[in-house]
């Protein structure tokens, strides 16, 4: 049986960041389809209408605010639900405050620039075990309902 291949969508408004990053996922085997896309607004109608994407790379030139709504509002839509959503931050963002305070906002994990195979493999194996919870807190969720 082959591996499970992840797909993954680069949310970023910097063209030139875009590419850097599907180049990276293109040296991971376990990735497979790497889908670019330019912003928050297009991301998440992309998320209502698709099946599910193993990871979302969020660039945080978007700001924390506007991170925060977009997260939490695909977290409600099919495709997006069971996501691993991932905060890339650029090299002079990654101070511990900022890390804190992007924790806050609902990211399951960073991506820090630059970013390795090494790092990418990480994230893959976050993704899954992202995936794996979320689906096991909706069916207890559901046998609880059922019980009541």
């Amino acid at each position: 049986m082959a591996p499970q291949k992840f797909t993954a969508w680069v949310v970023d408004n910097d063209m030139d960041a875009r590419m850097r990053l599907k180049q990276a996922t293109s040296s991971v085997p376990l990735f497979g389809n790497v889908r670019l896309l330019n912003g928050l607004d297009e991301t998440g109608r992309a998320l209502a209408t698709s099946g599910h994407i193993d990871v979302v790379f969020i660039s945080n030139r978007f700001g924390q605010e506007q991170i925060g709504k977009f997260v939490a509002s695909s977290k409600e839509t099919s495709g997006g639900r069971d996501s691993a959503y991932i905060l890339v931050l650029q090299t002079n963002d990654q101070d511990s405050n900022t890390v804190a305070k992007n924790v806050l906002i609902g990211a399951d994990g960073f991506l820090l620039e630059p970013y390795s195979v090494d790092n990418l493999v990480e994230i893959t194996q976050l993704a899954a075990r992202v995936k794996s919870e979320r689906s096991t807190e909706r069916e207890q969720a559901a046998l609880r309902f059922l019980v009541q």
